[in-house]
């Protein structure tokens, strides 16, 4: 199977453009992490769904099915789809408790006090991911990790 790369550039352009163009307009109307967030969350995440769809049958009129692979029949995929992020969510939980200072509070007790520490490391959390992926990628090439 060739691959279109026009139709893929195209559906990466639309794709970058409508998601970037709605958070700004969310942004610069008012739309703050507190009001609405929700709705604006789950727009921009079938934001992607929706260029796919208006590429495939609005620009090129080709049928969506069978070149975007959907299938509604029952397989193994839908097992895996369901259970793995149950089995994430789980793990994530067991290697957060091995890290100190973190504890199970059933209760949330602390839920109020480690909000707010959420709160304040937010903005730096982009940076520590980059960081990690930058180690890790060099990792993978061979070099020595940059302290």
């Amino acid at each position: 199977m060739a691959i279109n790369v026009k139709k893929v550039a195209l559906f990466l352009g639309l794709t970058y453009a409508t998601t970037y163009l709605l958070a700004i307009s969310y942004f610069l109307s008012g739309g703050s992490v507190r009001s609405g967030i929700l709705i604006f969350g789950i727009t921009y995440m079938f934001m992607p769904t929706l260029c796919a769809v208006v590429v495939q049958k609005v620009i090129y009129k080709s049928p969506l099915k069978e070149p975007l692979r959907i299938n509604f029949r029952p397989n193994r995929w839908f097992l895996v789809a369901w259970l793995l992020p149950l089995l994430i969510a789980i793990t994530t939980f067991g290697v957060a408790l091995l890290f100190p200072g973190v504890i199970f509070s059933p209760g949330l007790q602390d839920d109020f006090r480690t909000t707010n520490k959420m709160r304040q490391s937010a903005p730096y959390l982009h940076f520590y991911l980059l960081d990690n992926l930058i180690a890790l990628e060099r990792c993978y090439h061979g070099q020595a990790a940059a302290p």
